[in-house]
């Protein structure tokens, strides 16, 4: 029989291990877990479920860390999780069938990567592979894993990912800490999309917009890393036109946009973001073309990177809220109606719908959708992770 093995690290996680190793113990057959340094009583916890508890100190580099880890398992499997996950059952039921019923050239397992804090994000991630020479971690974050020869398989469930949200302050210390280490990291691997991409994004959330571009134009000026990291340039070209939109930075931006459609005219980001671009500066006609297309475009699956409630929810959102700016407002009434059918607590359509209604003088319904709305902000603020709050994470134009 496979068995399989348990690799984490951690460092003063004493709020979540528990649950984590409660979701996962009945799964797999060994638990290791590295220490960075822990303050707290996270390592008293991990004794609960474990003997295999090893300190490793902190080099700034978390491949090597979790190369040590794996190093410690004795497995034929390695299931790698961080403290803040949740294992659901379905998944910890798959694990045994899926590593008995691997092909030999099959390396890893690739499962959907959720979080609750923002619900309908959806990424990839290697959390299931072999114990091989071969199958290893680079970068120093961000950690990529290496498979060799051996295949990737993608399976149809995820892991939960349940933390809090990080203050301003505490986002912007870990981001400039993670620049630091992409940028040596760049030094090794100066043509490596996913350090160029993490980059990028450190540089966006830094507000280092400029620098930011010249790092998705390095990969983009190559056709075959264009098309191979496609999801990744469009996804940060995406939010670089969001956060000078917020930040009212709009030099430069329409060459950006105009880049990004050429390169990537179906991208929901891409779509969603320039749409936003257009309605912020009253740019009307220009709004309602593009995100009318954006409205018709099918996605057979959720394009990689991408939120679901971009191709879902906001671009209908943000395509009732161009016929308001235009004077449509039976076309933005007719739509956003639609949409409350799915999602009766999004509070930006309530929102626009008693607007909409106050246009076309039906004053009682304006009056009936205004309380909803602000009894439901008034109940987002003691439910920080509802739908209320992710729908309600960009407020309407």
């Amino acid at each position: 029989m496979q068995k399989i093995s348990l690799t984490m690290i951690v460092k003063n996680e004493e709020k979540f291990l528990e649950r984590c190793l409660e979701s996962v113990a009945p799964w797999v057959d060994e638990i290791v877990i590295v220490d960075t340094g822990s303050t707290d009583t996270t390592k008293e916890i991990a004794a609960k479920f474990t003997k295999n508890i090893y300190d490793f100190t902190w080099v700034d580099d978390y491949s090597a860390a979790r190369n040590f880890a794996i190093e410690k398992a004795t497995g034929d499997w390695i299931f790698r999780l961080d403290a803040g996950d949740i294992v659901p059952e379905d998944l910890g039921q798959r694990l045994r069938i899926l590593v008995s019923g691997a092909h030999e050239d099959v390396g890893c397992f690739l499962t959907e990567y959720r979080s609750v804090e923002v619900n309908a994000q959806i990424l990839h991630r290697t959390s299931l592979f072999r114990k091989h020479p071969d199958i290893y971690f680079i970068h120093t974050v961000h950690e990529q894993l290496i498979i060799g020869s051996f295949k990737a398989r993608n399976i149809q469930l995820f892991i939960l990912e349940d933390r809090p949200m990080l203050t301003k302050e505490a986002e912007n210390k870990k981001f400039l800490y993670y620049s630091k280490l992409l940028e040596k990291d760049l030094l090794k691997f100066p043509n490596d999309c996913a350090v160029l991409f993490h980059y990028a994004m450190s540089l966006i959330s830094l507000k280092r917009f400029s620098e930011a571009e010249d790092i998705i134009h390095k990969f983009l000026r190559s056709e075959w890393q264009k098309k191979l990291y496609a999801d990744m340039a469009a996804h940060a070209l995406g939010w670089l036109i969001h956060f000078r939109i917020i930040d009212g930075e709009d030099h430069g931006i329409e060459k950006i946009i105009e880049t990004a459609l050429l390169d990537f005219p179906d991208n929901p980001m891409i779509l969603w973001k320039t749409g936003e671009f257009y309605l912020r500066h009253n740019r009307t006609t220009e709004a309602l073309q593009i995100l009318s297309t954006f409205l018709h475009i099918t996605y057979e699956e959720p394009p990689h990177l991408c939120q679901e409630i971009m191709y879902t929810y906001w671009r209908f959102q943000r395509l009732a809220e161009a016929y308001y700016q235009n004077n449509s407002f039976k076309e933005a009434n007719d739509l956003l109606e639609a949409i409350l059918e799915r999602y009766p607590v999004a509070i930006p359509t309530l929102e626009t719908l008693s607007l909409t209604q106050a246009q076309l003088g039906n004053t009682k319904k304006s009056a009936q959708y205004t309380k909803k709305f602000t009894s439901l902000l008034a109940k987002e603020e003691k439910d920080s992770k509802s739908l209320l709050y992710i729908l309600h994470a960009i407020r309407p134009l």
